[in-house]
């Protein structure tokens, strides 16, 4: 059980859950429905029957016995000479003959149970016979005057009115018997239905907690753990084990976040590693810095002394120089000499200008120093 949650999508579950409830919720409507159509059936039976067929039934008897009663009273009025009233009652008794005629067509008209209608045939025949072989021969005999044929046709319409009224509380019966099988179909069938429909309430309530119980194992306490590895992750945590969530959506939120552990693993694994490496280097640079302003206070040092040396190379140049200017003036002393001197003047001559040559060389070697030395000054001047 816990791997189909595990490996069943939240897509299918949900779209299994509202399937689940969709057809919960067509039982019910359906029971609903058929507990409605067939209480609608039983009370539409249940009126036909007990309401409209026996409520006919019991006006047109009610009818008959009024016309009876009205035959009756139309003879006691002729006995007593009241013509008027025996016309009346008469006319009445026709009136209440006719209407009797038209409550048993109603009867007749009303739609029948396939149990009922034999029992209804045996109800029309009876009145069809009273009607037409004792009730109306009384009322035309009546009218003729005749009190014999009248009596006559009477005894013969009791006889059929008592076939009548016996057919008439059979179907009375029938009636009665049906409507109390109505009912108690009816209430049999609101039990059952009732009970069924208590039964998909409990599954609708176990279905309910059952959602409720899968939701939690495999989406809510999924997504609070996927809650505590983040945090755990940004606090820079990467060590704990991220479990298996199976292959739905869950299951793939657990193996991105196990996927993105392992890459920040890795990253920092490198990361450590560059910080090593710039670590070492660093020192290395330090120790080469180090190194190197040794290097450069020892050639500071080296250059105080060159300076020095170039000082006193300076100093003897300037004194070469002016050695030369009193070598050059010694010359022409030396060449007007020469000029009172014949081969010895030429030979003066020649050596005067290698002096002199040599003077510009040592002049030009001087100004060289001369730069040089002002350069060197300079640099170690601006020095912090």
């Amino acid at each position: 059980m816990s791997n189909l949650l595990k490996n069943l999508t939240v897509k299918s579950g949900l779209t299994a859950v509202l399937v689940l409830f969709t057809a919960l919720i067509l039982l019910v409507a359906a029971l609903g429905y058929q507990s409605s159509t067939l209480g609608a059936g039983s009370i539409d039976e249940l009126n036909r029957i007990n309401v409209q067929q026996l409520n006919s039934l019991n006006r047109a008897q009610v009818n008959v016995a009024d016309t009876q009663l009205f035959f009756l009273n139309h003879l006691d009025a002729l006995n007593e000479g009241d013509k008027a009233a025996a016309a009346m009652y008469l006319n009445t008794a026709g009136e209440k003959l006719q209407a009797a005629q038209q409550r048993f067509d109603a009867f007749v008209a009303a739609p029948k149970t396939v149990q009922g209608k034999p029992i209804a045939d045996a109800v029309e025949t009876a009145f069809s016979q009273l009607i037409t072989q004792g009730l109306a021969p009384q009322y035309e005999a009546l009218k003729r005057g005749n009190e014999g044929d009248f009596r006559a046709a009477k005894r013969e319409g009791d006889r059929l009115n008592l076939a009548y009224i016996k057919a008439n509380e059979t179907f009375i019966d029938f009636a009665r018997t049906r409507g109390q099988e109505l009912l108690s179909g009816f209430r049999s069938t609101m039990t059952t239905f009732a009970y069924i429909g208590l039964a998909a309430l409990g599954l609708v309530v176990l279905c309910v907690a059952m959602v409720r119980v899968g939701i939690m194992r495999v989406v809510i306490r999924p997504l609070q753990e996927a809650v505590n590895h983040f945090e755990r992750i940004a606090q820079g945590d990467l060590s704990h084990k991220i479990a298996d969530r199976g292959r739905n959506e869950i299951g793939q939120l657990f193996a991105a976040m196990k996927h993105m552990q392992t890459g920040l693993s890795q990253t920092v694994s490198v990361v450590r590693d560059s910080s090593g490496s710039i670590h070492i280097g660093t020192r290395e640079i330090a120790s080469g810095n180090t190194d190197l302003s040794s290097r450069t206070e020892q050639q500071a040092a080296s250059l105080e002394e060159t300076a020095a040396s170039m000082e006193q190379l300076t100093a003897t140049v300037k004194q070469n120089a002016d050695n030369a200017r009193q070598g050059s003036s010694l010359a022409s002393e030396a060449s007007a000499t020469a000029e009172r001197g014949g081969d010895a003047v030429d030979q003066v001559i020649v050596t005067m200008r290698g002096i002199s040559e040599s003077s510009r060389k040592i002049t030009d070697i001087i100004g060289v120093i001369d730069s040089i030395a002002f350069q060197t000054k300079s640099i170690f001047q601006n020095r912090p």
